[in-house]
């Protein structure tokens, strides 16, 4: 694949105490380039730095959570009424059960997939984020996009590098 999409366990992702950059993950051996057939958790949320996704892992540690809670079935999954009109389905798929087969799916994050240009040097910003991204979609569309089971989580918090009026 020419742009290849990364992803991280979700058992490694539950165990992250930090965040590290796209090159070190692989070094680690903690990401990998999705394959068919992997249950993929697609993580959208708002660059709390310039230079860093989330540096008190403020954002990571409610996605952990929210993991934790679905794996072990403590959190019951609702639709919100418009969605349930709009799919005419009346109750969600992520049920109990599904979420606990959550424990074997990989996640999707910004800060995974690709290169960073870090501050502490690490990185290459050979690519745009917006470019790599366009390029990893237009990549997958095919047999690891159609394979791939999506779940979107939103989680929009205070920009660190933002003017407080």
């Amino acid at each position: 694949m020419a742009y290849p999409m990364w992803v991280a366990p979700v058992r490694e992702v539950l165990e992250m105490s930090k965040l590290v950059p796209h090159q070190k993950l692989i070094e680690a051996r903690a990401i990998a380039e999705v394959v068919a057939g992997m249950a993929v958790i697609f993580v959208s949320h708002q660059w709390l730095g310039f230079d860093r996704p989330d540096g008190d892992m403020k954002q990571f540690r409610v996605l952990q959570r929210v993991l934790r809670d679905l794996i072990d079935g403590s959190v019951a999954v609702k639709m919100c009424p418009s969605t349930a009109m709009a799919f005419s389905q009346a109750e969600s798929y992520l049920t109990p059960d599904e979420g606990r087969k959550l424990v074997d799916a990989h996640v999707w994050y910004d800060f995974f997939w690709k290169q960073q240009g870090c501050k502490d040097g690490t990185g290459d910003e050979a690519y745009t984020l917006l470019q790599l991204f366009m390029n990893t979609l237009l990549g997958v569309t095919g047999s690891a996009a159609s394979a791939a089971e999506a779940n979107l989580v939103g989680i929009t918090p205070h920009h660190a590098s933002s003017l407080d009026l």
